[in-house]
Parts: C-alpha cells; structure tokens; sequence
C-alpha cells in the first residue's frame, strides 16, 4: 500500500480534530500551495458570519481574534494566527462601508473577498510565500480570491441565513431590527 494512503487511513482512523486539520493534511498530501488555497480559502468565513448574525461594529474581528486565539492556544496552531484578527477586520470593513443595512448576496461574498485578501500579508510574510516567483504569488492571490469570494462570504452568509432562520422559526422569538438581531428577556 502505498505510504501516502497509509498515512491518510492511520490519521482518519485515530481521529482529525477539526476541519482545518483535515484540510491542512489534504493540503500536505496533495502536495501544493495552490491546492492548498483551494482547501483553505473558507477559514475565514467566521468574519463573515459574525458580521451577518450580530450586524454590529467589529464582531468579525473580534470573532476571527478569538478564532486565532483558540487556534494557537487550544490547537496549537503556529503563531500568526494570533493575528486573525485582520481578516475580521476586512469584513467589517465592507459591512462598515455599507453601514450594516446591506447583507445581501454580493456584499457577502465581498466581505468573503475582503477577509481573504486583508490575511494574504499576514500568509505573504509568515507562510513563506515570498520565496516562490512573482508569477506564482498572482495565481496564488488570484485562486485565494474568487476562493474566499466564495468559501468565506457565501458560506459565512449561508450559515448566518440558516441560523438566523433557525432563531425566528423556534419559537419566533428573534426579531430583525434595524440596529441588529435582538431576542426579548425570557418569560420567568
């Protein structure tokens, strides 16, 4: 058999503690950087999803810095995920832009685009990606692009829809108000 799927079998069978861990492993197995984007441009749809559910000024970042907290501290991810916070950063910005009135479809998936490209610095300098041609660096911003267009702020959108929904259809409880998503005091 070969290693490779020796490997994989022994890693899923002993258990892979998150999906970020399973596609950092897909992402060495395959072998590549830009595979590897493919695999990796939704990490940042948690920015995304903060913004859409509490509609408020910097919850994705503050959301995405917890995320990089809990990532190097818990999981023990390497260091620059202590600055994850720079990706929530680049969706509130774009949710900031439209003043939280706008979470359609388009302002989503630029919010995505936002995330993924204000956290290609923080990749560029601490992932190595500077040692490869300049001719890889624009596929590789390019391919994390239209990925983070589409993992980060549709999903991130699609998750906080289905949530949203959730909340009002159980017991139409959450209300959408203009300045957020608010829930009454509980009966006693």
């Amino acid at each position: 058999m070969d290693h490779r799927i020796e490997n994989a079998l022994f890693q899923f069978v002993l258990g892979i503690p998150s999906y970020v861990g399973l596609s950092n492993y897909v992402f060495d197995t395959t072998g590549g950087p830009v595979v590897g984007d493919l695999l990796q441009t939704w990490e940042q749809y948690g920015a995304v999803l903060a913004a859409f559910i509490v509609r408020k000024p910097g919850s994705g970042t503050i959301a995405m810095t917890i995320n990089g907290f809990g990532q190097v501290f818990l999981n023990g991810a390497h260091t620059p995920h202590l600055l994850y916070g720079v990706a929530g950063l680049g969706a509130d910005l774009v949710f900031v832009s439209f003043k939280y009135k706008r979470f359609d479809v388009s302002v989503a998936a630029l919010a995505g685009l936002s995330a993924g490209l204000f956290w290609y610095p923080v990749v560029y300098a601490t992932h190595g990606v500077y040692l490869y041609p300049t001719s890889f660096i624009v596929i590789d911003l390019l391919v994390r692009a239209l990925g983070s267009t589409i993992g980060n702020g549709l999903l991130g959108a699609a998750v906080g829809t289905a949530i949203l929904r959730i909340g009002r259809r159980a017991k139409g409880t959450y209300t959408k108000q203009s300045k957020g998503i608010t829930a009454p005091a509980p009966s006693t």
